[in-house]
Order: C-alpha cells, then structure tokens, then sequence
C-alpha cells in the first residue's frame, strides 16, 4: 500500500480510470438499489466526486483528502440497509427514565426532562438561532476540511481520519445500543414501532417561522430512526475543536468553533433530538477517538501512510 500511495500521479483522463470509475459506479448503484434504497442523492454524490476528479488536478487532490469523510457518508447512508433494532433490544423508557434521575427539572406541574421543560418554553428566535446551530454540523466539518488544505494537508487527513474513527465508535454504540429519541417518546410513547422514518421534531419550528419545507424533507432520509445515542451532532464539532486547537493559528477561530459546540449541544436538547445523555456520549465518542487516533494510530503504518499521501495533495 505504501508503494501504490508514493506513486500516485495526477494525470489526464484516461480509458483506466473511467473504467475504474465505470465499475465504482455499477457497483455503488447496485448497492443503493438492492440494500440501502436509492434516492436522487445517490446520483448526484457520484455526479459530484466525478466531476471533482476530472474537472482540475488541484480539485481531485482535494478529493483525495476528503476521502475519510467522503466514506463515513457512504457508510452513514448504508445504515439503512441493516436497522439497528433487528439486533436487540431499543432502548426508550430505560433512557428516559436515566435522563430524568439525573436531569429532571422540577416544575408546578411535575418532573420534566429538560427536553419537555424546553418544549414548553419555545420561542420563535430560539427557534431560528437554534434551527442555524444545527444547520452547521456537517457543512463546520467540511469547510474546517478543505481551509486546512490549504494551509496543513497532513493536519487535514488526521483530522478526516479522526473523524471517520469518531463515527466507527458511534455506529457500534448504534447496534450495541439501540436507542430513541426525546421526540419518538412525545410521540409513541414507550412502546416499539418500527414502521416509522426520522423525525425533524422541534426543527420544524425554523422551517414553519421561515414558511420553508427544510427540515422535514432533511429527515425524511434519515439512515436510523433508533440512533440517539451518542449524539454525533454533538460530537462533530468537538472533532473540528481539538483540530482547531491543535492547529494552534487562530484563537478567535478556535472562540467561534466552542461557540458552535454549545451552540449544537444545546440545539440538540431544545430541538427535541437527543437527551443530555446522548450529548454526553456523543462526547465521549469524539475524545476517545481522538485520543485513539493522534496517541496510538498515527505512530503506527497509518501515520506514515497519511505523511505520504499529503505531499501528494
């Protein structure tokens, strides 16, 4: 592997190479139709990676570092072919029940969760501030992505790969650990039902103050609807935090991404979509694999693998 990385070229097209794509393609379709489901985004992500790889050599390198996160999207979007719950059993009362012991917030009318004490306390400009939090989960990691091509390569593939390890920890949580959402409890209570799709929950708010269709068409392809726990809403922009201070440039950049991180964390809570304990694991999931990646797997093979790769991009 590491001979085929030290040769990497950059040439024009060739009858390789669109083969090779021609392939990846049949195959990537034949996955979609039989297993996953296909949609319109299944067209235009390929669309999209080929078009980068061919149109400039500076825009496939970048491609080329962004392949981490370009496979935790493939397998994100595979998770719908293999529910969590065909495994064990979903957790939904056992978790309601920890996070009101540790959580609950005493009112006139009872113990609440600190989810249904906020959705008794909405108020449009939270709605809005809140709805643009959560907005900024995936697009925070892809823009921190490619301004650190620019400015760090190897700094980049450490941080793509710490972010695909991130979310190899949470997809075992998921089957290990079935678990719903504060909003799959407002709305189905206690009792398991699989016949459902993902829910935009207390974000249709943002789409209903703007008078859009956002939100929902967003969580309607949903890849696991019992996926809770951990939060990676919450853990995304901790990844995009410890790159940021490890970068070590710009203090301000570093003030405005734990903004964010708040910001997410308490959108998760009021928008209905995770309790504080899938925060907390979320949390958990991007220090360990953090510490995972730069303590252990960069001084293995892999280390060296990612040195070689970034003076190629």
């Amino acid at each position: 592997m590491i001979d085929r990385i030290s040769i990497i070229k950059f040439e024009s097209v060739s009858k390789t190479s669109l083969l090779v794509w021609a392939i990846i393609l049949v195959l990537y379709t034949l996955w979609n139709v039989t297993i996953v489901g296909f949609g319109i985004e299944h067209i235009i992500l390929p669309l999209l990676y080929f078009v980068s790889y061919y149109i400039h050599p500076n825009s496939r390198k970048v491609l080329l570092g962004y392949l981490p996160i370009i496979t935790y999207i493939f397998l994100y979007d595979s998770l719908k072919g293999f529910p969590s719950y065909l495994h064990t059993t979903v957790h939904i009362k056992d978790l309601y029940d920890y996070e009101m012991a540790l959580f609950g917030i005493s009112t006139e009318s009872g113990l609440l969760t600190p989810n249904e004490y906020l959705q008794q306390n909405t108020h449009p400009h939270q709605d809005i501030i809140t709805g643009l939090f959560y907005l900024m989960w995936m697009p925070m990691v892809l823009a921190f992505a490619f301004y650190l091509w620019f400015k760090d390569k190897l700094l980049m593939l450490r941080f793509g790969s710490t972010f695909l390890l991130v979310n190899l920890i949470a997809f075992v949580v998921y089957y290990i650990y079935p678990a719903a959402p504060p909003w799959y409890v407002e709305e189905y209570g206690f009792i398991e039902n699989f016949n459902i799709s993902t829910s935009a929950a207390g974000l249709v708010r943002f789409d209903q103050v703007l008078g859009i269709d956002m939100f929902r068409q967003m969580y309607t392809k949903g890849s696991n609807v019992f996926g809770a726990v951990p939060s990676m809403h919450s853990a995304f922009p901790m990844v995009v935090l410890f790159y940021g201070l490890k970068y070590k440039r710009k203090w301000v950049q570093n003030i405005n991404f734990l903004i964010i991180v708040l910001g997410i964390w308490f959108a998760a809570v009021y928008s209905n979509h995770h309790y504080i304990l899938d925060i907390i694991a979320g949390a958990l999931c991007a220090v360990l694999g953090y510490v995972l990646f730069e303590g252990v797997l960069m001084k293995t093979k892999i280390g060296y693998w990612l040195k070689q790769l970034s003076e190629k991009i």
